[in-house]
């Protein structure tokens, strides 16, 4: 992997596009908060980490079989998403939990360190492009509401089909 493809997989930008991209799609122009900018991937180092970070946990325990496929899919199907971790047993407590597995700052803080290194080197160029091509995941430029009122109208039910898959 290079820097230029770094942060560019196609799974990343679908997480990206569907965990936060969905949900500010239509969003209203805000001069104070900047939110054109904002939709346009200013300041979403902290979401690419995020993004990032979720989807190496995602992946690292499909490949060590902690969770089953199979299973997250059948959930999905049966409109109830559920991910199953395993228990283990807790030596300071004496009692079976998942907390190994938990997405805790204490379990992850290494990694997650690492992505926010690597992103605080970018330029805000760089994220920007990377937020860029998760717009076009969902096929929608980075709009305001009153730019895309002239446009057709967002399927928001498309949209939740579009997350889920």
């Amino acid at each position: 992997m290079t820097r230029e493809t770094a942060y560019k997989s196609a799974f990343l930008q679908q997480l990206i596009a569907s965990a936060h991209l969905t949900a500010i799609i239509d969003h209203t122009d805000v001069p104070a908060l900047d939110t054109d900018n904002l939709a346009k991937g200013k300041y979403m180092d902290g979401l690419i980490v995020l993004c990032t970070i979720a989807l190496e946990r995602a992946l690292t325990f499909v490949r060590d079989e902690v969770i089953d496929v199979d299973d997250v899919l059948a959930s999905l199907a049966n409109g109830k998403f559920a991910v199953k971790l395993p228990k283990v047993l807790n030596k300071a407590t004496g009692k079976e939990s998942s907390g190994q597995y938990q997405f805790s700052y204490q379990n992850w803080r290494d990694q997650m360190e690492d992505y926010v290194s690597s992103i605080k080197a970018r330029t805000e160029d760089e994220i920007e492009d990377i937020i860029l091509l998760a717009w076009k995941v969902l096929k929608k430029p980075a709009t305001t509401a009153a730019e895309s009122d002239s446009e057709e109208p967002v399927r928001k039910r498309a949209l939740i089909y579009g997350a889920m898959s």
